[in-house]
């Protein structure tokens, strides 16, 4: 191993006569034995060490090509002139991001952070925004913790800005999944509406499997908009039938000030 790392500069051009490998994935490498397992990492790493050197070759001698012809241009005696003739540094513009994060590019950045497995912030991606020149003008914030035994709370945030407007989306929920089979949770959503103001909403909702066959569902929401109150209910009904064949049926009603709205499916 050691004595492969040291090569002659004749050597170098080995990399390229080198015949193809197979990279094997991770369940076919468990597959191997011990003293296959030692072969094949030291021949990815020798494979490594020769393109290494390659590459370390190659910007040599484009910077010794570089350095020549600027010798020819501005003259190797007069040091006068080869000062006044040096260009100037210039900041390259950023480079594009792709909106995915494809393993082919080499240029991707990632600009997210996750903090203890938990809390996770992430850039809201605007590929039409004028503002910022990679497209962000935002910010998403999640996360989602087991606060004790069956209950739960998650948190979802987004906040967005440009030359213009400013909004906001975040909603909060709590969660109980009693092991007998019932399921409570409330949650409060609050964002901002095309007219600037804001909207709350808190909501809740019950799932009970009095059968194994049958699932029911009611649920209430309070929502708050522009100094105008909205209450809304509803009803729900699961049926299993045998493994393939299931029916569900629910109904609503949303009452405001002076109107009244009905729906339902089956």
């Amino acid at each position: 191993m050691l004595m492969r790392f040291y090569l002659s500069d004749a050597e170098e051009d080995d990399y390229d006569q080198l015949p193809p490998i197979r990279i094997l994935t991770k369940s076919q490498f468990e597959k191997l034995t011990k003293s296959q397992k030692k072969d094949y990492l030291d021949e990815l790493d020798y494979r490594e060490t020769l393109y290494l050197k390659k590459q370390l070759k190659e910007e040599s001698q484009r910077r010794r090509e570089r350095r020549l012809s600027g010798e020819e241009s501005f003259g190797v005696g007069d040091n006068s002139d080869h000062q006044q003739a040096s260009p100037e540094a210039v900041l390259l513009p950023d480079m594009a991001v792709p909106p995915s994060f494809d393993s082919d590019c080499t240029i991707h950045k990632y600009r997210c952070l996750v903090t203890s497995d938990q809390w996770l912030v992430r850039p809201v991606l605007d590929p039409h925004g004028w503002d910022h020149d990679v497209g962000f003008d935002g910010v998403n914030l999640e996360t989602a913790i087991e606060i004790r035994r069956n209950v739960y709370a998650s948190f979802t945030g987004q906040m967005s800005k440009d030359k213009q407007d400013f909004s906001i989306h975040s909603e909060c929920a709590a969660a109980y999944a009693d092991p007998r089979g019932q399921t409570y949770t409330a949650a409060l959503d609050v964002q901002t509406s095309s007219g600037k103001d804001m909207i709350y909403t808190v909501h809740s909702n019950t799932k009970l499997r009095n059968l194994k066959q049958n699932v029911a569902e009611c649920g209430v929401s309070l929502t708050s908009y522009d100094n105008k109150y909205y209450v809304g209910a509803k009803l729900g009904d699961t049926i299993l039938v045998g493994k393939r064949l299931k029916f569900v049926v629910n109904a609503g009603q949303m009452r405001g000030p002076g109107q009244v709205a009905y729906g339902g499916t089956f």
